[in-house]
């Protein structure tokens, strides 16, 4: 995008939402144009705020209050907002981690450890148990 790139970390202050045009590429990820304003803090020097538009995954944006990695051009300030190879955004890294987790809870139940349903089952067993001493002793033990 620009010829001599700076790296730094940047605050999401807005997200003004989509911002013109949206697509759906081969993979059948929804992307939109976000514009965001952002204070991009360099280091070693003084944070400066801009407007810039990024295309971002739909459901995987990033929002307000997040710290994002950016590339900006340090005479105009044109920045953008670094998506790929971000876990938190990247589709691609998205998806990845999703499969995972998918495949780790599988390999958990076939298993046999113990899901959540499992602690919640035993938790409402234990409160039944607790109740039954109450109602017959009038009391807690």
């Amino acid at each position: 995008m620009f010829d001599k790139k700076t790296q730094a970390e940047a605050l999401i202050l807005a997200d003004d939402g989509p911002a013109g045009s949206t697509d759906t590429d081969i993979h059948g990820v929804h992307w939109d144009h976000h514009k965001y304003i952002v204070e991009v803090r360099p280091t070693g020097q003084d944070p400066f705020r801009v407007e810039t538009k990024t295309k971002v995954a739909t459901g995987s944006s990033p929002g307000t209050g997040d710290l994002v990695k950016v590339g900006y051009d340090p005479k105009s300030h044109k920045t953008e907002i670094q998506i790929e190879g971000e876990p938190r955004y990247d589709p691609k890294l998205v998806r990845e981690a999703k499969k995972q987790q998918r495949a780790a809870r599988t390999q958990a139940l076939l298993a046999g450890g113990t899901g959540r349903r499992d602690r919640e089952g035993s938790a409402f067993r234990q409160r039944r148990r607790r109740r039954a001493q109450v109602d017959r002793a009038g009391h807690l033990p």
